[in-house]
């Protein structure tokens, strides 16, 4: 049977997606400089972005458990513009619809990915090849030292084309967990593609400790230790194996970090968070946020009055890094009620297909701790995404 034409062109975009997803802040068209150091999307990938989920529009399927976590979403996202414009109706400005376009962006995206995925479940593992090989081919031009031109080192972090470490550590953090997953579960069933992936390991560890990112390791560690709990499919010896081949790459790493950089600072940021509880002034963050919300519990003061009031109150020109103090300063107590049921019903789902394939739980619980860790995550696409990744999983390996 013939697929349709919009299913190819989806599938066709799915992949470009993939890649531009995986480059991140890269611009291959661009040029880079300091100043231009963001943890935003380049204008490439918003416009593949943007075509691929406008596409996705045309994908027609039902499922029934995906329509309800949908229609949560819808009366969020619904809440929060309608909130913001109610606090900020005189000085609504044109940023303000570029955040609430591309957080629709991001909703469609979680709510059409999983439709597509069920015409064609082939997809999935190939979008997540795609991706993982995007991010270790930057990992391993950089380990190679290919990239040190177009890389920041500052404060003991590298900054891969002078992108915040923390979006470069966080996509090379799944990456790892994508290839591990590609690897021992093989939905697809490759056989010399698996070696290709394993050789791209190696380099995505040592760029997630290059980066100094003491979130995103964590995070690595955590995902790593749930995922081979939960493996059903391996026995303890491979378990054993994989835990002590990461270990000793991530001690050799850290010593070759060290011997060239000699203000590598990731173990010093890790033990300093330990000892005395210091985060880089996301705690400072997140005080402001609540100060803010204290003011406004029920209704929050919308995405415009809340940047309006860190700056005026507070001195702070940062956004709070953390998604969930965000959804209460900007929406208040409604608000939160329905993005906290959005994720609760998403871990309901995933909970109870994880003895299937744990992957989808283990994705889901990676991004729920980079979410708040993370500033600008509401409409943080890669978020989304892996959402939906780890919502397809419950059928994917359900179907096989």
């Amino acid at each position: 049977m013939k697929k349709p034409l919009i299913i190819k062109i989806a599938a066709l975009l799915l992949i470009l997606f993939s890649i531009v997803t995986g480059l991140g802040s890269f611009n291959p068209f661009g040029s880079y400089n300091l100043e231009d150091m963001s943890s935003s999307s380049s204008p490439l990938a918003l416009i593949v972005q943007s075509a691929f989920i406008g596409c996705l529009l045309f994908v027609k399927g039902e499922d029934k458990s995906l329509n309800k976590l949908s229609r949560i979403l819808g009366v969020f996202v619904a809440i929060w513009i309608l909130i913001t414009v109610l606090f900020s109706i005189n000085t609504i400005r044109t940023p303000f619809f570029v955040i609430a376009l591309k957080l629709a962006l991001c909703v469609l995206l979680f709510c059409k990915l999983p439709i597509l995925f069920h015409k064609n479940t082939r997809l999935l593992a190939n979008s997540l090849l795609t991706f993982s090989i995007t991010a270790g081919t930057i990992a391993a031009l950089f380990m190679g030292g290919y990239l040190d031109q177009l890389t920041y080192w500052g404060g003991g972090r590298a900054a891969i084309f002078f992108e915040n470490p923390n979006s470069t550590s966080t996509r090379m953090a799944f990456a790892f967990m994508f290839i591990l997953y590609l690897v021992i579960d093989n939905p697809n069933h490759w056989m010399s593609v698996r070696l290709i992936l394993l050789a791209l390991e190696l380099p995505i560890l040592y760029t997630i400790i290059a980066s100094g990112s003491r979130g995103s390791f964590i995070v690595l560690l955590v995902c790593l230790a749930i995922y081979l709990y939960f493996l059903r499919t391996g026995s303890r010896f491979t378990k054993l194996l994989i835990t002590g081949c990461c270990v000793a790459a991530t001690i050799y790493f850290i010593a070759r970090t060290v011997e060239t950089n000699d203000d590598f600072s990731m173990v010093e940021r890790i033990n300093s968070t330990i000892e005395t509880g210091e985060d880089a002034g996301r705690t400072q963050l997140s005080d402001a946020a609540l100060d803010i919300y204290l003011d406004y519990p029920f209704t929050g003061v919308g995405a415009l009055k809340f940047q309006e009031l860190m700056l005026s109150r507070h001195g702070l020109t940062h956004t709070v890094h953390n998604v969930y103090w965000y959804v209460l300063a900007t929406s208040g107590f409604i608000g939160f009620i329905f993005f906290g049921y959005f994720l609760f019903a998403l871990f309901r789902v995933v909970w109870k297909k994880h003895r299937i394939s744990p992957f989808g739980l283990v994705a889901f619980l990676g991004m729920v701790l980079i979410g708040s860790k993370t500033g600008g995550a509401l409409t943080y696409i890669f978020m989304w995404y892996v959402f939906a990744i780890s919502y397809s999983l419950t059928f994917i390996h359900q179907s096989k």
